[in-house]
């Protein structure tokens, strides 16, 4: 900001899930950019209590940022002191800052600009349906933010090695083998037609071990995990989605275009209530798959029993939840989930080979499939 660059910082609420902030984060950054040429963004973790490693550590305990990160109240002070050397003093006080953060820092040419996703609700929501409607993904055109979305996720977000380590630890102890030696659907690239203009994807996350397997290497064969999520989105008082029965994961899943059924010996769900892994093991075995079921929810795990993001241990289960279902060679969930959204454009990252053009949908979204609906799509 000193330097003359107009920065934005976007402060993550608490009570939100981290699919929804990182979506929502990037596609501010993506508009912001575009529109009012800021091209330094920051992610404010400074007040916010969950996903976070300790006091002076946020979400950067677990992911690695290529782009600022605020992590404690000392470093959100330092905005206020750049503040009064940029001739800014009368924003220093919050209250001020509030009041211009509504009425005019949209249009006027300030050095920062500041979303507060929880305290400024009305022009949280009023800028993110106007982003949303800009950006929008309907069917007949092209993925345009799914195709930003997940270029800017894989180019600036990555578990960091010591969460890599813990996610190894916790599949040894739970005898879950490690997804990231499935074998990935590359017979689709080869019967992809050669007169459409591919691309090729060379942004493999470099810190996972998502590389395809040498002849060594325990490669599971093709794998699939699912993505059912109960708990307060179906079951809250403002339910956020109609209840999607575990069969209705498995139908999808036998819809998928050349899916070798044959071959897929493991199948992983991530859920947060127990009892959907009773109902997709009989579902499974009801049409005759037999792949070996694996999942970490602990059986007193309810809509009652939620887990807890400001608990560190229920943190890292969640981030070794994400890395199983951004790792499998199929991806079965909800669109409508802030989580089911981010694993399809996350698992760009971890997507070996040629990735299509953008009118066959980046081969249905690095093989992602939405019980609730076809097309991925951020909800609004």
């Amino acid at each position: 900001m000193l330097s003359g660059e107009k920065v934005f910082i976007y402060q993550r609420n608490q009570m939100t899930g981290l699919g929804s902030v990182l979506l929502t984060f990037f596609m501010f950054c993506i508009y912001y950019e575009e529109h009012h040429d800021r091209r330094i963004a920051i992610l404010d973790d400074t007040f916010s209590q969950t996903y976070r490693k300790s006091k002076e550590v946020g979400l950067q305990g677990f992911l690695d940022f290529n782009f600022p990160v605020m992590n404690t109240p000392e470093e959100y002070q330092q905005v206020f002191q750049e503040l009064n050397q940029v001739q800014m003093g009368h924003l220093t006080n919050e209250n001020d800052w509030v009041d211009h953060m509504w009425n005019k820092t949209t249009t006027k040419d300030y050095p920062i600009l500041r979303i507060r996703q929880f305290k400024d609700p009305r022009y949280f929501q009023d800028k993110r349906k106007e982003i949303f409607e800009l950006y929008k993904y309907d069917g007949n055109n092209d993925p345009r933010m799914f195709e930003r979305i997940s270029q800017r996720i894989c180019d600036n977000v990555s578990l960091n090695d010591e969460m890599l380590r813990d996610i190894h630890v916790i599949l040894q102890n739970a005898s879950i083998p490690d997804y990231a030696y499935s074998v990935q659907a590359n017979f689709i690239f080869e019967h992809h037609n050669d007169n459409t203009n591919n691309t090729t994807n060379n942004n493999i996350n470099p810190s996972t071990p998502s590389t395809p397997p040498s002849s060594s290497s325990p490669s599971l064969g093709p794998t699939v995990a699912f993505h059912v999520r109960r708990g307060d989105k179906v079951h809250g008082k403002r339910s956020e989605s109609k209840l999607y029965l575990e069969e209705m994961y498995v139908d999808k899943m036998l819809q998928i275009p050349n899916i070798p059924l044959q071959d897929i010996q493991h199948c992983y769900v991530a859920t947060d209530e127990y009892n959907v892994t009773l109902g997709l093991k009989e579902s499974l075995l009801r049409r005759n798959i037999t792949c070996q079921l694996h999942y970490l929810v602990p059986s007193n795990r309810d809509k009652d029993n939620l887990s807890d993001r400001h608990n560190q241990d229920d943190t890292k289960m969640f981030f070794t939840e994400m890395y199983m279902l951004t790792q499998a060679t199929y991806f079965v969930g909800t669109f409508n989930s802030n989580v089911g959204a981010f694993v399809a454009a996350f698992r760009r990252c971890h997507w070996e080979g040629e990735i299509g053009s953008m009118s066959d949908r980046y081969h249905h979204f690095f093989q992602s499939y939405g019980v609730d609906r076809e097309n991925w799509f951020i909800r609004k």
